[in-house]
């Protein structure tokens, strides 16, 4: 129903707001690495900058994805644990995990930079 899924969207909102301001609050390490500011350069933002924080937020936003489709749509009644995949396995979840930080690396979501990004020219 309606209320079910606003009821759970509003329970993982309201648990990752503090995830979300805490792993904020890690700093990011200055690399100065000319290698880590090629590999991260997208369109004019690039850094060599890291910022543990928003890969630890990164890695669990996905694995509350992974959980909030069986949490919240309730598929969890028949699986009865919202870390195994439809296969009644947990080989799906730990290849979330891996890949999750290969994606952070590899995307080209510029906001989950650093503050520390730089801009050519400047």
């Amino acid at each position: 129903s309606l209320l079910q899924y606003i009821l759970g969207f509003l329970t993982y909102s309201l648990i990752f707001l503090p995830i979300t301001i805490l792993t904020s609050m890690i700093p990011a390490v200055d690399t100065k690495s000319v290698f880590f500011r090629r590999m991260f350069q997208r369109d004019n933002h690039f850094t060599t900058y890291f910022s543990f924080g928003k890969l630890i937020l990164w890695v669990l936003l996905c694995i509350a994805g992974f959980t909030y489709i069986p949490m919240v749509t309730m598929k969890n009644r028949v699986r009865r644990n919202m870390f195994l995949s439809r296969y009644d396995c947990y080989k799906h979840f730990f290849m979330l995990v891996v890949i999750a930080p290969v994606l952070y690396f590899a995307s080209p979501i510029i906001f989950l930079r650093d503050r520390m990004d730089m801009r050519k020219g400047c």
